[in-house]
């Protein structure tokens, strides 16, 4: 079998990094689409929350979709592409997995 594979992605990676995470994001746009895990405790919150209040400090605005579970389907994939359509985001914050990134995503 023969493919190619192309997935160009920035990834932001360390310890306290979802505290400094707006300041990177401002880079990619003005509003990102925050794709997270339906798994909550209070110390993945207080993530959350870190982070939120990292890009409403460096002026990012965010729409969060929520329930993201282990091997989406592609209903969820598509659920997940809808709302960033319709929200028009300019990139994509993934949080959850002990990590957060960002990947620019622009959407038709």
């Amino acid at each position: 079998m023969k493919f190619s594979f192309y997935s160009p992605a920035k990834v932001h990676f360390g310890c306290g990094i979802r505290k400094e995470i707006g300041k990177a994001a401002k880079g990619y746009g003005e509003k990102c689409l925050i794709v997270r895990a339906s798994v909550k405790n209070s110390k993945r919150e207080e993530y959350f929350r870190d982070l939120t209040e990292s890009l409403e400090n460096n002026g990012v605005k965010y729409v969060v979709f929520e329930g993201v579970q282990p091997n989406p389907t592609t209903d969820m994939v598509e659920a997940a592409q809808k709302l960033a359509i319709e929200e028009q985001v300019d990139f994509i914050v993934a949080y959850g997995g002990g990590s957060a990134w960002i990947r620019q995503k622009r959407l038709p």
